[in-house]
């Protein structure tokens, strides 16, 4: 009898670890899910506050090359756009001196000057001798629209 009252014990306690082991499995699983969640957003509000970053540090260099690029246009007086040998030196000096791969300088007519980062310039150039998103680019430009082209494989570099 004592044995018997024994072994019921044994067994309730061997249930009772049993689902008490069976509870922490399943209470560490719950928990390991909502830190995975938690991490997987907290890295996403991360990635989006270094993307809003990135942006904002990025337009502010547009912003920057832009005035660079006003200013220098304003150097740029008819008389010497005039003389090519004159605009090609000055271009290709001005473009030594800062962060641009290739500058350009077309007039109206699609004649122009491409100075390009280790390159001699090219004084008589047309659009013909540009890439397809320098075309692009110049030929906005010439309707006014003030833009830097975007990224693109150049054929010079």
């Amino acid at each position: 009898m004592f044995e018997k009252k024994l072994q019921v014990k044994m067994r309730r306690t061997a249930v009772l670890v049993a689902c008490s082991i069976l509870l922490f499995l399943v209470c560490g699983g719950l928990l390991s899910t909502a830190l995975q969640k938690s991490k997987s957003e907290t890295i996403q509000e991360q990635i989006s506050i270094e993307i809003d970053e990135y942006k904002s540090r990025i337009l502010k260099q547009l912003d920057a090359d832009f005035q660079m690029l006003s200013t220098l246009a304003a150097f740029l007086e008819e008389n010497i756009t005039e003389d090519r040998q004159l605009l090609t030196r000055q271009l290709d000096q001005a473009n030594q001196n800062n962060g641009f791969l290739t500058m350009v300088y077309f007039d109206r007519q699609g004649q122009g000057v491409i100075s390009t980062l280790g390159e001699q310039p090219l004084t008589d150039a047309s659009l013909d001798d540009l890439t397809q998103e320098g075309r692009r680019v110049v030929e906005l430009a010439l309707e006014g629209t003030v833009m830097i082209s975007q990224l693109f494989e150049s054929e010079d570099v």
